[in-house]
Order: structure tokens, then C-alpha cells, then sequence
């Protein structure tokens, strides 16, 4: 069962779902929201999936008034899987960003993510991938990650699967770096 803070905005068709599931994830999630509500691409909504945190979750979410912004709280906690498919159900958007708590976006990755699946007339690319920072808990950068040059541009899956295993590392990068078509 899950419980709604707010109510869902209309039934409109959003471009795209930025979705964030939680669990004890108060002390980062502020930060997180507010870089989704700061994005230079503004057709989306946020759905923050709370997985029955113990913690203050809830009242973060409570302190932002944005009408994209949909809280759902499941009664019991039912595991990460289960909350990242939960995520996926209530996704209404084209695209879909599963972001965790802990992860936060630059204000412009949204749009350039759209770009490139917008730019996709045939709705051959499955996902895109970008770079992504490291940082410590005082936002101080650590490291950057993100797929080398020479693996760069659009790549088959098999292909990438391939890359990667030569590579031994996942080339694609944590889930807050992709974003896909909910059609896939």
C-alpha cells in the first residue's frame, strides 16, 4: 500500500520521470530534489518512492511546494529491488531518470539527456549515459568518472556489453548517469 503526501499532478503526459527511490535517506535528499527542481529542462516530474524510512524523509520532502513533486510511502519496507520497480510503475514520462537519494544532478543534465533521445527520430537509442563526479560529503570532487573517448558516441548493447567486459568496469556508469525510454 503506498500513501500519497501529495496528490499526483494531472494525468498529463510529462517527457520525463525523475525518480528517486529512498530509504533512510533524509540527510542527502534536500540536496538531491532540489538539484531535479533546479534542471534547466523543467517538462518532467519527480516521484520520490520513500521505501518506509524511519527517518525524517517524509519531512524533507514535505518542506518543498512544487507541483511536480509526488511523495509516495510504502507501509512496510519491501526492499530496494522492489522500490526501484515501484519507481518504474508509477513512471508516466517518456524518458525515465532513476536518481538515488545520495546523487545529485547538474543543472543542465537533464536537458542534454533529452536532446540526444529527442534527436533519435527512429527511437533506436535504449538509454544514454553521461559523466559523473565523485564527491566527498563537503561536495569537494574525489574523482570523475565517465565513458572513455574512444567509447564514446551511440554503441550497440552487445557491443557496449563487450567494451565493458574488456574494460572490466561498467562503461554506462550508476543509475543516476542513465536515463531510458520507459518504452523499453
Amino acid at each position: 500500500m503506498i500513501q500519497t503526501l501529495r496528490p499526483e499532478t494531472t494525468g498529463r503526459a510529462v517527457t520525463v520521470s525523475v525518480c528517486i527511490p529512498t530509504y533512510r535517506g533524509a540527510k542527502h535528499l534536500a540536496e538531491t530534489i532540489q538539484s531535479v527542481l533546479g534542471q534547466s529542462f523543467t517538462d518532467f516530474e519527480l516521484l520520490v518512492l520513500d521505501d518506509a524510512s524511519p527517518d525524517e524523509t517524509a519531512d524533507v520532502v514535505a518542506r518543498f511546494a512544487d507541483p511536480r513533486l509526488t511523495y509516495l510511502r510504502n507501509e512496510s519496507n519491501i526492499g530496494a529491488q522492489a522500490n526501484w520497480n515501484r519507481c518504474l510503475a508509477h513512471a508516466r514520462g517518456r524518458y525515465v531518470k532513476l536518481l538515488p537519494h545520495d546523487d545529485l544532478l547538474r543543472p543542465e543534465c537533464l536537458e542534454q539527456q533529452v536532446a540526444v533521445m529527442e534527436g533519435d527520430a527512429n527511437g533506436a537509442i535504449a538509454l544514454v549515459c553521461c559523466s559523473r563526479q565523485m564527491i566527498d560529503r563537503k561536495g569537494r570532487p574525489l574523482m570523475r568518472r565517465g565513458m572513455p573517448r574512444r567509447h564514446a558516441g551511440r554503441i550497440q548493447g552487445s557491443e557496449l556489453v563487450r567494451r565493458s567486459v574488456r574494460a572490466g568496469t561498467n562503461l554506462i556508469g550508476e543509475p543516476g548517469a542513465v536515463m531510458f525510454r520507459r518504452g523499453v
